[in-house]
């Protein structure tokens, strides 16, 4: 039985996907998007730490924004 299972097999209401992009969903898809443009970016420049330095700080920065996106 998986931790997210109760005794009974339900899954808890928290944890079943509604469609709708949590911030920590948002957060991990602003880093991923960030993490491989700046290895991208790292390899083109010949420079992967580098890259990876700048794909952190866009990871951060489009996380940020698809979280802030649905807070209308």
């Amino acid at each position: 039985m998986s931790t997210d299972e109760q005794t009974d097999g339900s899954v808890d209401a928290d944890e079943e996907d509604d469609g709708v992009m949590d911030e920590g969903e948002a957060m991990g898809l602003g880093m991923g998007v960030g993490i491989a443009l700046g290895a991208a970016l790292g390899t083109a420049m010949d420079n992967l730490a580098m890259g990876m330095g700048i794909g952190i700080a866009l990871g951060a920065a489009f996380g940020a924004a698809f979280a802030a996106r649905d807070d209308d």
